[in-house]
């Protein structure tokens, strides 16, 4: 029995969860390393004390009217986010969950208390998302290089024309110069030879195809920097980590700025569209973290319509990505024509390590932290799929009373 009882508490000890247990006057009986961490005080010092009348700045109440729901229901009650200082002035955000326990003789009922730190939780999925777009960042690498290096190579291009070019109109200008001197001196002969040679130099220039050409390979120059821009902007955007700020931002920018970094991944396989409504308000949250979310959902894509395109090359891949207002929320939908998903393969597509891809081509974590994204948005991701039709993912974000689309009025 002995043993049992120290098996037992070494088993308690060693759990990560916050556990600690009540007896029917609310006195701690255990309270294990997780608990220590999480309020700050020893097990020691709290043993026997009055679990309500520890040295803690917390929301004691709503602990309290958990733990009284309990023990009449004989049932679980869960207090989502318990905010606490501790006695060392640390801010804990808790997540608990208070089980009722079968008194002993006529004892009342006692309780056990189990939590976690969502600070820690939440700091844990931060990091994790940022893992997974730097992973997805070195994986779209090769192609953002080669989409840079396209317009890179014409802007060159064009650099060397305009070089020459202005080489031949400059001999055209200085001819033109000696003639205007010539004819300013009055001197007849001088003019004659400056005109021959004016003459000469012009019929060695094709004037009317600079005319058309120069102004054709400065607008071409000013695109592809611009395309160049973009992209670099984007990436930015993407490979920012983030503090975690939550602020009213344009989801349509973040939508085109991750089309354009994707473009290498889907511009062989399919045609993509954008129908994105200029009516859509701006949409509060992390716009780093949506940008990962948007990320995770094109690729999906992509790589849904190239597999279908592999197996029939007859078929031209689309990728519809659109936005709108829907009743409280701004949706954003992005819908591909690969080869779609039964539904037993649909009902487990957010769970964690759950993918259908090929080994090396995904974690099976891009949809569940996307999952877990939008749920802290207050939002939700879904999607709609028949085998051999296609998938449409949806992600809804939250408006409030009131708001435009320049914010909240």
């Amino acid at each position: 029995m002995a043993l049992a009882a120290r098996d037992i508490e070494m088993l308690l000890g060693s759990i990560r969860s916050i556990l600690v247990t009540l007896d029917g006057q609310n006195r701690v009986r255990r309270f294990n390393a997780s608990a220590e961490n999480a309020f700050g005080l020893a097990a020691t010092a709290v043993a026997g004390r009055d679990f309500f009348e520890l040295d803690l700045a917390w929301e004691g109440p709503a602990v309290r009217e958990a733990l009284e729901a309990s023990r009449k229901t004989g049932a679980p009650a869960r207090v989502d986010e318990v905010r606490c200082r501790t006695a060392t002035g640390e801010e804990r955000l808790l997540g608990l969950t208070v089980n009722p326990v079968d008194p002993a003789g006529d004892e009342a009922p006692g309780a056990l208390i189990l939590g976690q730190d969502l600070g820690e939780i939440k700091a844990r999925e931060l990091k994790a998302i940022h893992e997974r777009r730097m992973q997805a960042i070195g994986r779209l690498a090769a192609g953002i290089a080669h989409e840079i290096n396209t317009p890179v190579q014409y802007v060159g291009y064009n650099a060397g024309f305009l070089d020459e070019s202005f080489t031949e109109l400059l001999a055209l200008l200085e001819a033109h110069g000696r003639l205007l001197e010539a004819v300013e001196a009055g001197d007849a002969a001088a003019v004659a030879g400056a005109a021959a040679d004016a003459r000469r130099v012009a019929g060695e220039i094709d004037i009317d195809y600079l005319r058309q050409e120069i102004p054709a390979a400065i607008a071409n120059t000013r695109k592809g920097i611009g395309q160049v821009a973009d992209i670099v902007r984007a990436m930015r955007q993407m490979s920012h980590p983030g503090t975690g700020e939550m602020l009213f931002f344009d989801v349509n920018a973040s939508v085109r700025d991750i089309v354009a970094v994707t473009r290498n991944a889907w511009k062989h396989v399919a045609e993509v569209t954008l129908e994105l409504s200029p009516e859509l308000p701006l949409v509060y949250g992390a716009p780093h973290e949506v940008s990962q979310v948007l990320l995770n959902v094109v690729l999906n894509a992509a790589q849904a319509v190239e597999e279908r395109v592999a197996a029939e090359p007859w078929r031209h891949g689309t990728i519809l990505v659109s936005s709108r207002l829907v009743p409280g929320f701004a949706e954003i939908a992005v819908a591909d024509n690969g080869p779609g998903m039964d539904e037993a393969v649909r009902g487990r597509i957010f769970d964690p390590f759950f993918t259908t891809k090929a080994v090396g081509k995904g974690t099976g974590q891009g949809l569940a932290i996307s999952h877990a994204v939008m749920t802290r948005h207050g939002g939700c991701i879904d999607c709609l799929s028949r085998s051999g039709e296609g998938t449409t993912f949806f992600l809804r974000f939250p408006l409030e009373d009131g708001q435009t689309q320049h914010g909240a009025a």
